[in-house]
């Protein structure tokens, strides 16, 4: 029984960005799995959604996950809040979501 080859891989060099240089190692060694995205939101501090929306995992509006992921990020930043801090942010959205008219339309729960 031989032995199968791997095949070389390209150059750094033969991609314009490290972005399709990443792409194609991604790839050539089958890592295309949405839990390889769920590390790299880790490791970057970044949404997962957003990840997962620009590798065609989520069908999502761009104006609704841009609007998430600024929220997220704003969230982020704040990591020295004191528990009257939070508490009171979360007053403000129940706030802001009390003046919702009868009409409006809820958004699906995530989960």
């Amino acid at each position: 029984m031989q032995k199968r080859k791997k095949p070389l891989l390209k150059s750094s060099d033969d991609f314009a960005s490290i972005g399709e240089y990443v792409s194609y190692i991604r790839e050539t060694r089958g890592y295309t799995s949405p839990f390889k995205l769920k590390a790299l939101a880790f490791i970057y501090k970044i949404p997962y959604e957003s990840l997962l929306q620009k590798a065609g995992y989520w069908e999502k509006s761009i104006d609704k996950l841009k609007q998430d992921t600024a929220l997220t990020l704003m969230l982020k930043e704040v990591d020295d809040m004191t528990d009257s801090e939070v508490t009171s942010v979360i007053d403000y959205i129940d706030f802001v979501k009390s003046r919702r008219t009868s009409n409006y339309e809820k958004r699906p729960k995530k989960g």
